[in-house]
């Protein structure tokens, strides 16, 4: 079963709450996910799509992602991958 979701949320949830960079720091913490599938996706596509459908488990792996990164740049005021 290949069930979509729309990731574009998460996303901009992140660039609200996270440092300037926060997207392309949640792409490189899914970049072997993305290799793996062959997925492309890129920081100008998350940024004009009105909707980004991906397979569940990556946006699963994307939302644990911007979390993650979120509350490290809230707690330590510097966002690291």
């Amino acid at each position: 079963m290949n069930e979509l979701k729309d990731a574009r949320p998460i996303f901009l949830w992140a660039q609200e709450h996270g440092d300037t960079r926060i997207v392309e720091r949640i792409l490189v913490r899914v970049l072997p996910i993305l290799i793996e599938r062959k997925i492309e996706l890129t920081v100008d596509q998350i940024e004009s799509e009105q909707t980004l459908f991906l397979p569940v488990d990556l946006v699963n792996s994307i939302n644990s992602a911007a979390n993650e990164l979120v509350d490290s740049f809230n707690l330590e005021g510097d966002c690291r991958v």
